[in-house]
């Protein structure tokens, strides 16, 4: 059996990535681990080196896990690529792994949601999925089926409503409209995924998994893709005992390097103290110091304390920003953070409505040519143009300042501008409607707010 690969190099390179530049390219990939920012930027890597970029549209797909059946992956692996080598699946956080992703209650949440949107194929694939058994024995009604539920039902009952204990009585209704010819067939996801992982895999396609968290190496499927593909594990890296030996910064110097900056060991260490050692959190306020000191060529820890002084905005704008990036697991991870400092739900989701209220106000300027000259300017010139505004534009705008993107002072209009250019026009409609739908959940269900919250992340991450 080949040996799973942990990331060891001095700047945390996967050796996955140095084996596809030289040829080597396996059918399936698992990057899983506790270091999410490593996971994604592996992912970024290989994409680039996997695929050209301007055939992405034809050959690249990308799933939310919790909502593809093993059947429509496999579907989409034997697919043939159009004018390239090869194309690529990317499948992130799947259910059928042992990882502490979402919860099969959390996976059931969505499968109520998804019956509110009149979704019914994708609510008896969830229902599936959090039962742990094939979308047909939901559909026939099997006393597999029946077992499955009332267990279910009872081994959760302290975290479900009564409504919603009661949810399953809809099943006959839901089953009559739901289409499940690409549920899996016979077996479990994961069962269905082993058959086709012992099969001849195709040599046009590449399937790469990522599970932010552990992976049970003992598991059937972690054994059959270490023995057919390749496994990259990423643990959080550990604090060096001094600047040469600490990966992190190094990681940190040499992206500020493309810039041509370079930060104190000290300054990066306030910056650490202030992220809890959380990668995608520590790159997140990288990119902000790097607007925040246009101009000048060395970062050091008065830079970080005066950032500091204005973000306020950080938790809302690191959390907007991974759904931007429709980054489940990032998005998760600082929902859950802010959750554990004391932060209340409701005061949680009003930041986020608040940003993404900024965010639609800046796309409408911005498609209306009012804001579209400061979208590229780094953030001291911004704050210039910014002050400059003619009257008229805010104008257009709420007259109450707590509504109107432009009687804000710089800073959250620049976080606004940067962010607004993630989404379209029609996401942001749809995540302002989804947001009052879970404000309306916070203040009148008896739903647990946290899982109010987590759901309504999945729903935004989820989107386009």
């Amino acid at each position: 059996m080949r040996q799973t690969q942990k990331s060891k190099q001095p700047d945390i390179i996967a050796s996955a990535i140095e084996e596809i530049k030289d040829g080597k390219i396996y059918p399936v990939y698992l990057l899983c681990g506790e270091e999410y920012f490593l996971i994604e930027d592996t992912l970024t890597q290989m994409l680039n080196i996997l695929i050209p970029k301007d055939t992405h549209d034809f050959n690249l797909e990308i799933y939310n896990g919790l909502e593809i059946s093993v059947e429509e992956i496999i579907t989409s692996a034997e697919t043939y690529p159009v004018m390239a080598e090869r194309r690529v699946i990317v499948v992130k956080e799947p259910t059928f792994f042992s990882s502490k992703g979402l919860s099969n209650v959390d996976i059931f949440h969505s499968a109520v949601e998804a019956y509110e949107s009149n979704n019914p194929t994708k609510v008896m694939n969830l229902l599936a999925k959090a039962l742990e058994i094939p979308a047909t024995e939901l559909v026939e009604g099997s006393s597999d089926a029946k077992t499955a539920i009332s267990s279910f039902v009872e081994d959760n009952k302290e975290e479900l409503s009564t409504e919603e204990q009661q949810f399953f009585s809809n099943l006959p209704e839901i089953a009559a409209q739901a289409d499940l010819r690409l549920s899996s067939a016979g077996g479990s996801e994961a069962e269905r995924l082993l058959q086709w992982l012992e099969s001849d895999l195709p040599i046009t396609s590449v399937v790469i998994f990522t599970v932010a968290g552990s992976v049970d190496a003992r598991g059937k499927l972690f054994k059959a893709i270490d023995k057919v593909g390749k496994i990259e594990i990423f643990d959080r890296q550990k604090v060096g005992r001094s600047p040469a030996e600490d990966k992190t910064f190094q990681m940190v110097v040499n992206k500020l390097q493309e810039s041509g900056k370079t930060i104190t060991y000290s300054a990066f260490q306030k910056i650490r103290e202030k992220t809890g050692e959380n990668m995608h959190m520590i790159f997140g306020e990288l990119e902000k110091l790097l607007a925040f000191t246009q101009g000048k060529p060395r970062i050091d820890e008065d830079d970080v304390e005066d950032l500091v002084s204005q973000s306020s905005f950080d938790g809302v704008f690191d959390l907007t920003d991974a759904i931007a990036n429709k980054s489940l697991p990032s998005a998760l991870s600082i929902l859950n953070s802010t959750l554990e400092s004391g932060e209340p739900p409701i005061k949680i989701h009003a930041m986020i409505t608040r940003q993404i209220r900024l965010m639609l106000q800046a796309k409408l300027l911005t498609q209306q040519g009012g804001l579209s000259n400061l979208v590229r300017m780094d953030y001291k010139n911004f704050v210039n143009a910014y002050r400059n505004l003619p009257k008229e534009l805010s104008d257009q705008l709420p007259a109450d300042r707590k509504f109107n993107l432009l009687k804000q002072s710089p800073y959250p209009v620049y976080l606004a501008l940067r962010q607004n250019n993630n989404f379209t026009l029609q996401e942001l409609l749809d995540a302002m409607e989804r947001l009052l739908k879970a404000d309306i959940q916070l203040k009148s269900s008896q739903f647990n707010p946290g899982l109010i919250l987590e759901q309504l992340i999945v729903e935004l991450c989820a989107r386009g």
